[in-house]
């Protein structure tokens, strides 16, 4: 897979990190020199995120296998009770949500059960949060925006069917009518017209404008 290249709080340069066929992690510094492997023992299918933990400005490394949550320190050490085993495994990469940028993470991904699954940063499942239900397998990453104070989280399945949540996982937005997205497109804030909140593209490369508010195609849950 690709390398990631992730700041070192130590001495402001970047780390990068590698991982082999064989699932070792490898860290280099910033001129090439092996710092520290891991053997992680399964593919890792998420990226790489930098999280806060402890909330004092330290940079963990956080990712997901298949069957668990994976938290890093620096000099390669497992975090607290990390590594997380899954009680359901995970379908596709981890999401990680920050809502009020207070570093209070939100690890979110969707399970072979095509259930979307919660966890706090301790790995532990958010209580209050309904695992929405996808009709396929969702292998992309679920994707946050905030948005005029509301927050947002889009799913997208195999079939490029949206779905729209809030942060307690039920249905933000309702579609009157059945959306397919372009497998790699995203959705972004739509700053250019007033067309719809929220934009992005079918399968045929066609502009489409979602909307929270009572237009055409969609209502507020």
């Amino acid at each position: 897979g690709q390398p990631y290249l992730i700041r070192n709080h130590r001495n402001n340069t970047f780390n990068i990190i590698a991982f082999d066929v064989d699932n070792k992690m490898y860290v280099f510094d910033s001129e090439g020199n092996l710092l520290w492997k891991k053997a992680i023992n399964e593919p890792v299918i998420s990226e790489v995120f930098a999280i806060d933990y402890y909330k004092n400005g330290k940079i963990q490394y956080l990712f997901n296998t298949p069957t668990k949550l994976h938290l890093i320190d620096l000099l390669g050490r497992n975090v607290e009770n990390y590594p997380v085993r899954l009680n359901q495994n995970a379908n596709n990469g981890l999401s990680v949500f920050d809502y009020g940028n207070d570093r209070n993470y939100r690890f979110v991904f969707a399970g072979t059960d095509k259930k979307i699954y919660n966890f706090d940063k301790n790995g532990k499942q958010v209580s209050g949060w309904t695992k929405a239900q996808a009709l396929g397998n969702v292998d992309k990453p679920l994707q946050h925006i905030r948005h005029n104070r509301r927050d947002y989280i889009f799913l997208m399945d195999a079939n490029g069917s949206i779905r729209i949540l809030n942060r307690q996982g039920k249905d933000r937005i309702l579609l009157k009518r059945n959306i397919t997205q372009a497998l790699n497109s995203s959705i972004y804030v739509n700053s250019t017209n007033n067309k719809g909140q929220f934009i992005t593209t079918d399968k045929t490369g066609k502009l489409m404008f979602l909307s929270a508010a009572s237009s055409p195609g969609f209502n507020i849950y």
